[in-house]
């Protein structure tokens, strides 16, 4: 991962840590943020992933922040699919959060999850665990509309983004 910070004098960090708190994680260890005193550090992947061409996607980030205040938090950003969590903070506590996914006609390079905390105009103090990030390909529309489906419209932590076309599709039949 690269990190940026932009307070050299910051205690802040990442690292890896042993985290067995998240009984619903696939992973003994986390992505650790920590913000020692206010300022803002991101964190991108060096390696991404490619969502196929007509594809069904859901991706899972399981995520504990602590000691943020209130109206602060810790940003998710998909920008490949522009999809972002904005001010997470779950007080101490794991969350669940999810993008579904429906790809177009053309495949998705160069996919990642980015985490800030926060922003440099909205500097933070705390820290933040990262669990899991999962990628996983259904098997087909029918599973995708079945978990759409069941999403209520009231989830903050849900993210539906669908780039299908009924004109590619039209088009696709005429070849």
């Amino acid at each position: 991962h690269e990190v940026k910070n932009t307070d050299e004098s910051n205690k802040g960090l990442i690292g890896i840590q042993k985290d067995d708190t998240n009984t619903n994680s696939k992973s003994d260890t986390s992505l650790l943020i920590l913000n020692e005193t206010e300022t803002y550090t991101s964190v991108a992947p060096k390696v991404t992933s490619t969502l196929s061409a007509s594809s069904f996607y859901t991706i899972e980030i399981w995520v504990k922040t602590s000691d943020i205040d209130a109206e602060k938090g810790l940003k998710i950003s998909m920008n490949q699919i522009s999809a972002n969590f904005d001010k997470v903070n779950t007080n101490g506590e794991y969350a669940l959060y999810r993008a579904i996914v429906r790809t177009g006609s053309t495949s998705i390079s160069g996919f990642s999850v980015n985490f800030e905390l926060v922003t440099e105009s909205n500097k933070v103090q705390g820290s933040a665990l990262v669990s899991d990030i999962i990628i996983t390909k259904l098997e087909n529309e029918k599973a995708y509309n079945e978990i759409v489906d069941a999403v209520d419209e009231a989830d903050t932590k849900t993210i539906i983004k669908n780039f299908y076309s009924e004109e590619n599709k039209d088009s696709e039949k005429e070849l």
